[in-house]
């Protein structure tokens, strides 16, 4: 948790990836899938993601 706000944003977030599943008629775990960062992605502050092993488990 990097500070004030964390969780509750995070609890937010969450919330969202439910309704917007439930809506699509999709698991959760799909919706989350979909919005993985992986590498060549460019992040928010504009970092370029140079390793990421998430897609090989």
């Amino acid at each position: 948790f990097r500070g004030f706000g964390g969780p509750q944003g995070m609890l937010i977030t969450e919330n969202w990836i439910h309704r917007i599943a439930m809506e699509l008629n999709m698991s959760p775990e799909v919706i989350r899938e979909i919005n993985f960062q992986g590498e060549g992605s460019i992040l928010h502050y504009g970092q370029r993601v140079e390793h990421c092993p998430l897609s090989k488990l």
